[in-house]
């Protein structure tokens, strides 16, 4: 009976941990505050573009970023979408130039709950680009 009940909670422990880290993507995203950890550009680190930007994705898909740059704070409103087949984010914002770099399809590379790994959809373009979560 011991090893029964010791059987079960182990494989009750691997589900609750496979399906915990297997989160959807579209799930992962929602929750919480993120920035910009990792932008580049034709292999060009622009990651600092983005120091003070934050980025709220909601759940009814807006997307909401606070850029508070030299103590000043400015709110850009956009919107976000996720494509469960294809494994992409569309993120359509603008607003500033650094915005305009984000907008656009992401292919994931990786996902985890603090950080999301993305790359520009286009391959004709070297864009990479990562959220964490703050």
């Amino acid at each position: 009976m011991k090893s029964s009940l010791k059987f079960l909670f182990f494989i009750s422990t691997g589900c609750l941990l496979f399906f915990s880290c297997n989160k959807p993507a579209v799930r992962i995203i929602e929750s919480g505050i993120w920035m910009v950890s990792l932008y580049t550009e034709d292999s060009k680190d622009e990651t600092s573009e983005f120091a003070g930007y934050k980025f709220d994705f909601n759940k009814n898909e807006l997307l909401t970023v606070t850029m508070t740059i030299a103590g000043s704070t400015n709110t850009v409103n956009g919107t976000w979408t996720y494509d469960d087949a294809s494994s992409k984010y569309r993120i359509s914002i603008s607003g500033t130039g650094n915005l305009d770099k984000v907008n656009g399809d992401w292919t994931i590379i990786s996902k985890s709950s603090d950080l999301i790994e993305l790359k520009d959809d286009n391959p004709t373009k070297k864009e990479f680009l990562n959220f964490k979560k703050i």
